[in-house]
């Protein structure tokens, strides 16, 4: 019985990761035609990064549960998403469940092909080191100015999970009258009104067993 559930998680997973070796050139063709077509023309930055993510979510077998509890996603203001961060997963679960751009590890712009990828749905590259807060919080700021929201970790960079990172409290700063500056040393001041929304990622469930204890459901998102 044991040796027949582990078969069939592990055809499962087989067939997973085929499935994402078969979607790996969809995607590109779709974030290219993102960047290059779509968002140009409409200032549309949104809707296939969205599709994409969803599409990855259920690749990869997430489920999300909000906790009915907690405040109800802000869709009515500009909005800063702020979500604690556990893997390298967080980034598909945020994606697939809030409407914002991705605020994050600046290297990402430098990784072969996936830099295209996050040109493509307008990534915001941030530096943790101190003497570039001034042009990270500008980043952001742009980012609202134009009308969208932002989505971020605290840290402000991703990671396996494995360490956490010291916040960046540099850029939170930016909705407290901080300016930011741009590359050529221009002054960047926010033009909105914007609100934040912590927001907590708890996974309940991993391979069909409670990962938390007490309760028996599937991933959770909550808003704190």
């Amino acid at each position: 019985m044991v040796v027949e559930s582990n078969l069939r998680k592990n055809t499962r997973a087989a067939l997973r990761a085929t499935a994402g070796v078969a979607l790996l050139l969809p995607i590109v063709a779709a974030t290219a035609l993102q960047g290059f077509v779509v968002g140009p023309l409409t200032g549309n930055y949104t809707t296939i990064p969205n599709a994409i993510y969803k599409t990855m979510g259920k690749l990869f077998g997430f489920k999300y549960e909000f906790n009915k509890a907690s405040k109800p996603v802000e869709k009515d203001k500009q909005t800063w998403f702020v979500a604690n961060h556990m893997s390298i997963a967080d980034f598909i679960v945020l994606g697939s469940t809030l409407d914002g751009t991705f605020a994050g590890k600046g290297d990402i712009l430098k990784w072969p092909a996936i830099s295209a990828m996050a040109r493509a749905v307008k990534y915001i590259g941030l530096r943790r080191s101190k003497e570039f807060n001034p042009q990270s919080r500008a980043k952001i700021i742009k980012n609202f100015n134009k009308g969208f929201n932002t989505i971020m970790f605290p840290e402000g960079t991703t990671t396996p999970g494995k360490t956490v990172a010291l916040f960046h409290a540099g850029l939170i700063t930016l909705l407290f009258g901080e300016k930011g500056t741009d590359k050529e040393g221009k002054e960047v001041a926010l033009e909105k009104d914007v609100v934040v929304q912590p927001v907590a990622i708890r996974v309940k469930e991993v391979a069909g067993q409670n990962a938390i204890g007490g309760f028996h459901h599937h991933a959770h998102q909550g808003q704190a």
